[in-house]
């Protein structure tokens, strides 16, 4: 996984890409808004296995020059599913 349109892909077929995140280093070759979205769902990942909680919803909202992106994920202790994934014009 190593790109905004891989993280959607992933996100329509309801993949988990749990390990992909697990996994994630930032490379010269991502852009800076697929490494702030990695970077959040590692913190979503840390959050989860710290906590007593066995489920962790979180959202994302990027802005970007033209729009926002709104993103949410479900981590549990073995999946990392992103539930939803929009973006609004600005």
């Amino acid at each position: 996984m190593n790109s905004l349109l891989s993280l959607h892909v992933a996100y329509k077929n309801q993949k988990n890409i749990c390990d992909d995140v697990k996994n994630f280093q930032k490379q010269d070759y991502h852009s800076p808004n697929f490494g702030k979205i990695m970077e959040w769902l590692q913190e979503a990942l840390q959050m989860q296995r710290c906590s007593c909680f066995e489920e962790v919803n979180t959202k994302l909202l990027l802005r970007l020059p033209n729009q926002h992106l709104i993103m949410e994920a479900m981590i549990t202790n073995d999946e990392c599913i992103i539930t939803k994934m929009e973006h609004h014009d600005t």
